[in-house]
């Protein structure tokens, strides 16, 4: 039986008052903040596995914690002063961060939530030091983000029907209102900076090579509405510089930073939002007549196959979802005892549950003769 508060005339359940509060709480986050209350913001950091995310969250709330591997999803929170403010207040950062590369994606339906989707920002690092494998995680991993993005704005939009349109016009505002009726460009409706890790490696590989990695990130991040920035724990610069990006995105532009970009593919590449084209990126690195045969496919799909055809993956499954039984990290004596019990008597079940379903195949053809 639920209680009942209030008088005759407007008694209402416990329940009653928490619907009404959690409706007044997601109508409200389209609201902003008075300049003297503290602000919340969420940044999620994910990418391909071992790029180096727990440095650059060291580094970005100034801990100098020792590195360990992230097992699955890690969370802190920390406060910072606020930029150009004449306030003591200090703002709360909440920082995620999904480890294995494209292994723990649907984790990212646990961090995504319509309480944060306004105030949160997406770090995706990707290892330079890998470029086999840059393509698909980034595109694992965009897929399962934009779709969680989806349901959180169709589950929004029962209380807020504008929540989609505020979400599209602040990310053309982000990249420009030029590129709003660019087919291909289908900009994420969250902040998204691409970092490439590991860049003191990457500058010993061919030009070739770099230059095909540049631009199809560029590709990725133009079509994306992303902007990009190079990193590496060797060059102290680079710490800065990616710091103040970080710190400008979560401040919702408060803080300037270069809108210069740095395409040149001897120093570190620097995007900033809406600061790239089509005309500047060119098209991928391919013969003439292999462009002409591939006129009927899309541009994503021919930066994706000509990628992959320069940086073949010597096995594909390894970025597709783990299976942490099979993981030697994970290895522990008695749970994997009791699994192979429980694996070979699936196996058993499984095989009497064919061998069922042909004896039943077989009596109905016996049947109908």
């Amino acid at each position: 039986m639920s209680k009942r508060i209030g008088d005759a005339n407007t008694q209402k359940s416990l329940w009653e008052i928490a619907l009404e509060e959690k409706q007044n709480n997601t109508k409200n986050i389209t609201k902003g903040n008075d300049d003297n209350e503290a602000t919340e913001s969420h940044v999620l950091f994910c990418g391909s596995k071992d790029s180096g995310k727990t440095t650059i969250i060291q580094k970005f709330i100034e801990k100098d914690d020792s590195v360990k591997p992230t097992v699955a999803l890690d969370y802190c929170i920390f406060r910072r002063a606020r930029q150009n403010s004449t306030t003591s207040n200090r703002d709360i950062v909440h920082v995620w961060e999904l480890a294995g590369g494209s292994s723990t994606v649907k984790m990212i339906d646990i961090i995504i939530k319509p309480d944060n989707i306004l105030t949160l920002t997406l770090v995706m690092v990707l290892d330079l030091s890998n470029p086999a494998e840059i393509w698909q995680v980034q595109h694992v991993l965009i897929s399962q983000i934009k779709q969680r993005i989806k349901n959180v704005i169709a589950e929004l939009a029962k209380v807020n029907s504008n929540i989609e349109k505020l979400l599209t016009q602040k990310a053309f505002e982000r990249i420009g209102f030029q590129n709003k009726d660019n087919k291909l460009v289908s900009p994420l409706l969250i902040p998204l900076l691409i970092v490439g890790s590991k860049y003191e490696q990457f500058q010993l590989m061919t030009s070739e090579k770099r230059q095909m990695v540049c631009k199809a990130l560029r590709f990725i991040a133009y079509t994306n509405g992303a902007c990009i920035q190079f990193f590496s724990t060797k060059t102290e610069g680079l710490n800065g510089k990616l710091k103040s990006f970080l710190n400008q995105l979560i401040s919702n532009g408060s803080q300037s930073i270069s809108k210069t970009p740095l395409f040149d593919i001897n120093k570190p590449l620097y995007v900033p939002f809406g600061c790239d084209s089509l005309e500047q990126i060119g098209a991928p690195p391919v013969s003439p007549e292999q462009l002409s045969r591939s006129t009927q496919s899309s541009p994503v799909d021919l930066w994706r196959d000509t990628y992959k055809a320069f940086f073949p993956t010597e096995n594909e499954d390894k970025l597709k979802i783990l299976n942490p039984a099979i993981d030697k990290n994970f290895a522990d004596i008695t749970i994997d005892k009791l699994r192979l019990l429980k694996d070979q008597e699936l196996d058993r079940y499984r095989k009497s549950g064919e061998r069922k379903d042909k004896e039943a195949q077989l009596n109905a053809r016996v049947g109908k003769k």
